[in-house]
């Protein structure tokens, strides 16, 4: 009973203190960095500082991160507490388990002992039982024969030729008797033996009224009575010595088996003392920490109150960011997608017609690059609030990025989207803005798109509505565009969209070719001048059947950006065909190989040392390339061009100023050109036999580029009069189908090896 209230007592005790002590196992200093020195106040301060809602998302989720790893912290402390007050516990319950089963094995061994111990003592008894009754039914045999031998009268006694009765038979006594090993008894033995042979001899005397034989029977029936008698008492004196022993037994085994109970009580109350005073220590050791990790909770809990405020306040925050434009406050793109899904489901649920808006700042950029950044997005946020002013009430007004936005007019045909865009260019027409004691006004473009209720997709109707606005910038600016099937630009931009796709998938799956079309001097000389070749790029189709030339293509490209990744891979593997081709050549004897060059790379700042890394890759000679530089391009950005042609006419690039006459021509800006050849507008060259005046042109041409000592290059030329007009001219070289066709890139190249006393070959 002792140890199991010991035993309730531990239980007691790690019940009491089971909430303290889950944080007992917490790592203080890694709660006291977290929460003290640096607490999650100051990490949700930095958000403050962030700018877009990704980073403030992402600084959320750091401060989710670290109230997650303290609670993190806290429940595995906790369950690391229940496994320490386990395993503090195991020897504890062990050792009382082990005490349970050693006093159950004691209490069963005693009980054994005590059964076999009384068993026998009941077979002992038994069997004294069995010999007491042998003598006394012995002793009754013996009476009822005396009373047969004594009380009757003599004459009646004994019949004739008759003696006294014998006696009862002793057999079976005397064997009782003979077995018993103790010296009484086999004295009682003996006497009775000799009674019983006086009593038989007395018996065996049948003389009737024999005074002497009957007092002889007389005396040894009471010889053998008081025997017996002494035999009957030694049986219930070892009857009742027997039962006293199973009484010694009894109470010995009973203080034997409270004995033991006792010493293992005792054992297990000296277990539970110990294993209270060793709980109570460790509950002394740890009150100070348990005090402290109290208080971590308390603070953690006020955290966690300030992080949810936080975390709901910036929540707030990122929704709003992330539907909303960070400059002007306006929807941004995302959530102008999603209205306009939504926009297109109700269209198409309810059979009603919308209108998109797509809106694009005219001039802006000059106002951005003049007034710098900070100009052009306050001239942004002014703008849309004037753009809030003229939507109406319910309608979608968002920022698509950069300086253009997007208005989507739900339950509004096409003739009322025109008028209301038709206001919102007058509005901001006519908006004046202020900057620095300077006044700027701009323009917009807009495209109206009808959303129909049929199956178009969001990106359709966004591609109807910016292909309006595109057209609106190309006829002129700052004029409203209505989207229409059959509008004629409309069907072109949609054909260079197309050939966008087809150019890229062209890139990507190797189905760019170069074409070669020799440049031939216009009259031999006996010198024997080389001949030289213009390398163009082809498009195959997929099937292979049908090649397209540049253009088809080029002013997709031009408009969308790719004409730089296709002037670097025509260089990159035009350079690797010619000195495949001429590299053993000398140099007498070796083509020039012209290559057309877009303004978009002439642009580029990164162009330069490409061209000077390839030249060195791959060693093309000096004079063996020639840049085509058309005259537009390079009038565009006349510094920058010559920069670029000195960098590379250092490495031995030639150049050739290409289409001249075709823009604004002037004379002047051809001096500060490190040029080589100047190759004649073909549109003057081809309409040379019927029109006088280009006939002039051609040679005012020709005429200045020999004075600047350039090289003159005629191109169109394609029949015999032209052939013979230009040669009459003084032109240098000659290029058009009357010398050969674009042809490809390594069969120009092999029939331009060799000099001008190869051209009736060549025209051949």
């Amino acid at each position: 009973m002792l140890a199991l209230l010991c035993l309730g007592r531990c239980s007691d005790v790690s019940v009491q203190y089971q909430y303290t002590l889950t944080f007992l196992c917490i790592n203080g200093r890694a709660c006291r960095a977290a929460v003290a020195d640096r607490p999650l106040r100051d990490r949700f301060a930095r958000l403050d500082a962030t700018d877009g809602p990704r980073a403030a998302a992402g600084q959320t989720r750091v401060c989710y991160k670290v109230l997650a790893s303290i609670l993190d912290a806290v429940m595995s402390s906790a369950g690391r507490r229940k496994a320490v007050n386990t395993q503090a516990k195991r020897p504890v319950m062990l050792g009382f388990a082990a005490l349970l089963g050693l006093l159950v094995a004691g209490q069963l061994a005693f009980g054994l002992q005590a059964h076999q111990a009384f068993h026998d003592l009941q077979l002992r008894l038994e069997r004294i039982f069995s010999d007491h009754q042998v003598v006394e039914n012995w002793r009754h045999g013996l009476d009822a024969w005396a009373v047969r031998a004594f009380a009757q009268p003599p004459d009646a006694r004994h019949g004739p030729g008759e003696g006294v009765p014998e006696p009862p038979s002793v057999v079976g006594l005397l064997a009782l008797l003979e077995g018993d090993t103790d010296p009484r008894m086999q004295q009682l033995l003996r006497t009775l033996r000799s009674g019983l042979g006086a009593l038989e001899a007395s018996a065996g005397d049948t003389r009737p009224g024999d005074p002497e034989a009957s007092q002889r029977r007389r005396r040894a029936l009471e010889a053998l009575e008081q025997a017996l008698e002494i035999l009957a008492r030694r049986y219930e004196d070892r009857y009742h010595a027997v039962s006293a022993q199973g009484d010694l037994i009894y109470h010995d085994l009973l203080l034997r088996q409270f004995l033991f109970g006792g010493v293992v009580l005792l054992v297990g109350a000296f277990i539970g003392w110990r294993a209270t005073r060793r709980i109570e220590a460790v509950e002394r050791s740890y009150a100070g920490e348990i005090r402290r990790r109290r208080a971590i909770e308390k603070e953690l809990d006020g955290h966690r109150d300030h992080l949810e405020e936080l975390v709901n306040q910036r929540t707030m925050e990122l929704t709003y960011q992330a539907s909303h434009d960070a400059l002007t406050g306006l929807f941004n793109r995302y959530e102008f997608e999603r209205r306009l899904e939504l926009t297109l489901s109700l269209c198409h649920t309810a059979r009603c017609v919308s209108s998109v808006l797509y809106l694009d700042l005219d001039q802006f950029k000059i106002i951005n690059d003049t007034c710098g950044h900070m100009a052009g997005d306050e001239l942004l946020r002014q703008l849309a609030h004037v753009l809030e002013k003229h939507v109406r009430r319910g309608d979608t007004l968002a920022r698509l990025g950069g300086d253009e936005f997007g208005i989507i007019l739900d339950g509004c045909d096409l003739d009322q989207a025109r008028a209301i865009a038709e206001t919102i260019k007058e509005a901001v027409s006519s908006y004046r803005f202020a900057w620095h004691g300077g006044v700027y006004s701009v323009g917009v473009s807009i495209g109206v798109s009808a959303v129909m209720p049929d199956e178009l997709s969001r990106a359709e109707v966004l591609n109807r509505a910016d292909s309006a606005c595109y057209l609106a910038k190309e006829e002129g600016r700052n004029r409203v565009r209505v989207f229409t099937e059959s509008d004629q630009a409309v069907e072109r931009r949609r054909r260079e969209v197309r050939w966008i796709n087809r150019v890229r998938s062209a890139m990507q799956d190797a189905r760019l070719e170069l074409y070669g079309q020799p440049i031939v001097p216009a009259r031999p000389s006996p010198e024997g001048r080389p001949l030289h070749c213009e390398v163009l790029l082809r498009i195959r189709e997929p099937g292979g059947e049908r090649v397209f030339s540049p253009a088809d293509f080029i002013p997709a490209a031009e408009r969308y950006g790719l004409m730089e990744d296709l002037d670097r891979w025509v260089l990159e593997h035009a350079a690797r065909e010619y000195v495949a081709r001429f590299s053993g050549v000398e140099a007498e004897q070796r083509p020039i190989m012209f290559v057309n060059i877009s303004a978009q790379s002439l642009s580029d700042h990164d162009f330069t040392a490409w061209m000077e890394e390839r030249l060195r890759r791959h060693g093309v000679p000096r004079g063996g390339l020639c840049l085509e530089i058309t005259e537009t391009a390079a009038i565009s950005n006349l510094s920058r061009v010559i920069q670029l042609m000195s960098a590379l006419h250092e490495q031995g690039v030639l150049f050739a100023l290409d289409d001249f006459g075709s823009g604004l021509t002037s004379f002047a800006y051809l001096r500060s050109m490190p040029l080589e050849f100047l190759k004649i507008e073909g549109e003057f060259v081809r309409d040379m036999d019927h029109d006088e005046v280009n006939i002039a042109l051609v040679k005012a041409i020709n005429d200045v580029g020999h004075v600047m000592g350039l090289k003159t290059i005629a191109e169109f030329v394609e029949s015999e009069r032209l052939l013979r007009m230009v040669r009459d001219l003084g032109v240098d070289y000659c290029q058009g189908y009357v010398f050969a066709r674009p042809l490809p890139l390594a069969e120009a190249f092999a029939r331009c090896t060799g000099s001008d006393v190869c051209v009736n070959r060549i025209r051949a």
